[in-house]
């Protein structure tokens, strides 16, 4: 898809716009970008905090699972017996 501009419709607006005017609308455009940048910068940070936060809360509620657990037992006798053969039992 190509755009064609036709150059004729963008001198008019240059010479009715001032240079003045020009800055002004600028700095007000530019003002208005860093704020918007600050507020997207601002919200990710919290999405981010809320998502490790939920992320850790998970792995929490899994160790508490894992350690309440029978498998974790087994895994311990059989760690610490040292010929296995009190695991087998």
């Amino acid at each position: 898809m190509q755009i064609i501009f036709n150059r004729h419709d963008f001198f008019p607006l240059r010479s009715k716009v001032s240079n003045k005017n020009i800055e002004e609308i600028l700095i007000r455009e530019n003002l208005l970008l860093k704020n918007k940048t600050l507020e997207i910068k601002e919200n990710t940070s919290k999405k981010t905090i809320i998502i490790k936060d939920d992320a850790t809360r998970k792995i929490n509620d899994i160790k508490d699972k894992f350690n309440k657990s029978e498998f974790k037992k087994k895994l311990l006798k059989f760690k610490n017996s040292k010929s296995h053969k009190e695991y087998m039992e």
